[in-house]
């Protein structure tokens, strides 16, 4: 007994089949352009992706102390702009605007002798998957120069002495974190893992900070030894815990963590974890989503981003206070 097909369906079914033809190749490039999306956001979720994001109001956020303490690199955007890089004072007092592209420009990291500062470009083309591109800008030659574009590589951090460059990297041929040697310009793996990110040296370069998940499927921050390769947990939680950064005598770890209420944004709060007594000390307590702390170079200090949405502004604490001031770039300000 045969099945009997109308002709109009016929027609109809024909015209979509046709359809499906002369676009298969858009329709791979969008499914593999979300499947990166996806990829990527899950192991690191922390990470805003898109590259042609803009805010409603003014946003700062991921603050960089320049070495000697005087001012800092934010990502910063204006309401309906991209991100860019701005050097701010302490006060909020915008010193410098840097736009070397028609991308968003974040994650800005100072060289150790404040020469140059490192930074990310979200890149994407078209229907292509996004691209995270690391450049370098030196300040006495004023030029910026793309030194990684290989995949998705972001979060650069140089080490103490400025001869090299770690960063997560998330791409075809492995997902963890990357060195770049910055006089021999060679690409090295640190660490192979799909959950790891947001490196961190230690004062002395001898060891590297990271996040990445547990066995429970939290994220914690672990410690690996460039001498030996081992690796051990330094700050656990019931919790999600990121971004680590030593302070400059390499005695504490400063980083965020939702573990009052793991998997909620305003549940974020900043913590600082000794290391030789390993006593945990809660800076924030508030409904804001805090992020991205950084100990200043004298260690007096901690910034980091804070907002209750994606308005960012920047905190600074004074430690011996517990004094919290919160700062954004004045951009009518004359430069």
């Amino acid at each position: 007994m045969g099945i009997r097909i109308s002709t109009s369906y016929a027609s109809r079914l024909m015209r979509q089949l046709q359809f499906l033809y002369r676009n298969i190749g858009k329709i791979m490039k969008s499914a593999w352009l979300a499947a990166t999306v996806f990829l990527v956001g899950a192991c690191f979720p922390s990470v805003s992706y898109s590259s042609e994001k803009t805010v409603l109001s003014a946003s700062t956020a991921h603050p960089e102390w320049r070495p000697d303490g005087s001012r800092l690199l934010v990502a910063h955007a204006e309401p309906g702009a991209l991100e860019k890089i701005v050097e701010i004072g302490l006060d909020g007092a915008v010193l410098s605007q840097f736009n070397f592209s028609n991308w968003r420009e974040t994650y800005p990291a100072y060289s150790p002798n404040q020469n140059a500062f490192a930074f990310i470009t979200l890149i994407r083309d078209g229907e292509k998957a996004p691209r995270f591109t690391i450049s370098v800008y030196d300040f006495r030659s004023e030029t910026s120069k793309v030194i990684v574009n290989n995949g998705s590589t972001y979060e650069p951090r140089f080490s103490p002495d400025g001869s090299k460059l770690a960063y997560t990297v998330a791409r075809d041929d492995g997902r963890g974190i990357a060195i770049l040697d910055l006089v021999t310009m060679k690409e090295s793996w640190l660490y192979k893992n799909n959950s790891a990110g947001f490196p961190s040296w230690s004062p002395d370069g001898e060891t590297v900070i990271f996040n990445q998940k547990n066995s429970r499927g939290f994220f914690e921050i672990a410690e690996l030894s460039l001498r030996t390769g081992n690796i051990k947990p330094v700050v656990k939680s019931s919790g999600n815990s990121y971004y680590g950064h030593y302070a400059p005598n390499g005695n504490a770890i400063v980083y965020m963590s939702d573990k009052t209420n793991p998997g909620e944004r305003n549940a974020r709060e900043i913590y600082v974890k000794s290391i030789s007594d390993n006593s945990t000390r809660r800076l924030t307590n508030n409904q804001h989503r805090d992020g991205y702390p950084k100990w200043s170079p004298d260690g007096t200090k901690i910034a980091w981003h804070s907002g209750q949405t994606d308005a960012f502004k920047i905190a600074i604490m004074e430690l011996a206070s517990g004094e919290t001031r919160y700062v954004s770039p004045r951009i009518s300000d004359p430069k």
